[in-house]
């Protein structure tokens, strides 16, 4: 874990934090990661699926639709033990109980992602699922927010937290782009 260039976030992007702090469920929500992504249905744009790896990034996966209209798509995870670090996740009995194929039925969720809308996965969603969006789920520019925290090792408390404290104290920095 190292601190490299990061000073923070975009100014742009604060109110999009701060407006987390009103959600019940993000009150606590300490941003170390924002991705910014734009998807072009021209150039075939899409997100595999996958889970978000469990050694670093923490129990909630936030990301903000801003532009466009698209669908997040789940299946259930079927695959290897440790792909992804699963047995790391907090309280690993609950969300991963093994995720090789044990003959439950393949299912697939579909949730619609209107722009301006925010989808926080946690718990079961979080673990025990893989996300996606489709290709043919791309039907117009989409542009989104991704937000990651870290684990509860590297939170102050944990045994980790001397690696992640410079980190964690840049992350509530904001910074006004040069023009």
């Amino acid at each position: 874990m190292k601190v490299g260039d990061f000073q923070g976030f975009p100014v742009t992007t604060k109110l999009v934090q701060d407006k987390f702090k009103s959600t019940p469920l993000l009150q606590d929500f300490i941003t170390i990661e924002q991705c910014s992504l734009e998807y072009d249905p021209s150039r075939g744009a899409s997100i595999d699926p996958h889970i978000d790896d469990c050694w670093v990034w923490g129990e909630r996966v936030v990301s903000v639709n801003l532009l466009g209209d698209a669908v997040l798509t789940l299946t259930r995870y079927k695959g290897e033990d440790w792909r992804y670090n699963l047995p790391l996740a907090p309280d690993p009995k609950d969300w991963y109980q093994g995720t090789t194929d044990n003959g439950e039925a393949d299912v697939i969720v579909r949730i619609p992602m209107p722009r301006r809308s925010l989808i926080v996965l946690t718990g079961a969603a979080r673990y025990r699922w893989l996300h996606s969006v489709l290709r043919s789920d791309i039907t117009e520019r989409r542009v989104c927010l991704a937000y990651r925290e870290l684990t509860t090792p590297y939170l102050p408390g944990g045994n980790k937290w001397n690696e992640a404290k410079e980190i964690l104290e840049k992350a509530t920095n904001f910074w006004v782009p040069a023009t």
